[in-house]
């Protein structure tokens, strides 16, 4: 003889592997993080490597004005270029980070944010194309929204620093 106790058992059991291919909320929040993160990290690799590839869309007097870029810097373009690697490879190392909810990461992408503004005001006359305007424009959103969600989002509970996780669920004994 069959119970309602029996039913919701059987039903249960049978939703157990339909539901254990849906990932939860959190799960799901930090894996579309994760895509933002990449997404960020590509759209700045191909907005920095653009300028190699620009003489191929462009008429020679539109390269001619966007070569304009660097003029009045307040540095050599040799440091310019130099910088900017540098800038985008620990850029990347950052990123890393926060796919892995790394608390440095949080801290030193705040700090690369704040340094990167600075910065342009001594790398000269800037020239976009209405396209690469657009490009740069949605590049500071997602720098943004990528800050919003660090902090003041649940997911910011996952950057706390590591020795506090620890001690938290008991791995450290808190000294006196």
């Amino acid at each position: 003889m069959r119970t309602k106790k029996h039913d919701e058992n059987t039903h249960n059991n049978r939703m157990q592997p339909l539901m254990r291919g849906v990932m939860s909320f959190n799960e799901s929040s930090k894996f579309y993080f994760r895509l933002l993160i990449l997404l960020s990290v590509g759209l700045y690799v191909v907005w920095f490597y653009s300028p190699y590839f620009i003489h191929i869309d462009h008429e020679p007097e539109i390269t001619d004005a966007l070569s304009w870029v660097g003029y009045g810097a307040k540095f050599s373009w040799n440091v310019i270029e130099i910088a900017s690697h540098a800038f985008l490879f620990a850029y990347g190392v950052i990123c890393i980070g926060l796919i892995y909810f790394k608390n440095w990461a949080r801290v030193a992408f705040v700090f690369f944010t704040v340094i990167s503004l600075i910065a342009n005001l001594g790398f000269g006359l800037s020239v976009y194309t209405a396209f690469g305007a657009m490009y740069v424009q949605v590049m500071y959103v997602l720098d943004g929204f990528i800050l919003a969600v660090i902090f003041f989002s649940g997911l910011s509970k996952h950057y706390e620093p590591t020795h506090n996780k620890r001690m938290q669920s008991g791995a450290v004994k808190p000294r006196g």
